[in-house]
C-alpha cells in the first residue's frame, strides 16, 4: 500500500514496529512498515510519506514497485496483477469527494 496522506490516528500493520526501510521518491521520503494481517496470514507492507500530500499526487507506480525490488521486498519476477485507489473510513461519518486516475500498463 501506498499511503499518501494519514490522519485521525489511523496507521498500517506494522506500524507499532517501527519502519523497516526507507525510500526517497516522488520528491518525498518515506517509511516502509511491514507486519501481517492477523485474519488472513498475509503479509502487508505500505509506505507512509514523512509530510502528507496536499491537493494532486502523481508518480509512475513502477518506480515504487522497482525500489522495492532493489531493497528485496518483493521479486522482479512477480506481477502487479490489480489496482486499487481509495481510503479508509474507520469512524464517524464522512463525506468523500475526490477523482481517482488509475492506469496501469
Amino acid at each position: 500500500m501506498l499511503w499518501v496522506r494519514i490522519w485521525g490516528g489511523q496507521v498500517p500493520i506494522g506500524y507499532s514496529r517501527g519502519p523497516v526501510a526507507t525510500f526517497d521518491m516522488f520528491g518525498a521520503s518515506w517509511k516502509l512498515y511491514e507486519g501481517q494481517n492477523p485474519a488472513s496470514g498475509v503479509t502487508v507492507r505500505s509506505m507512509l510519506v514523512d509530510e502528507n500530500y496536499d491537493g494532486v499526487f502523481q508518480g509512475d507506480l513502477k518506480e515504487w514497485l522497482n525500489a522495492m525490488v532493489e531493497k528485496g521486498y518483493i521479486s522482479d519476477d512477480e506481477y502487479v496483477t490489480v489496482g486499487n485507489a481509495g481510503t479508509e473510513i474507520f469512524y464517524g461519518k464522512a463525506t468523500m469527494e475526490a477523482t481517482v486516475a488509475l492506469d496501469i500498463n
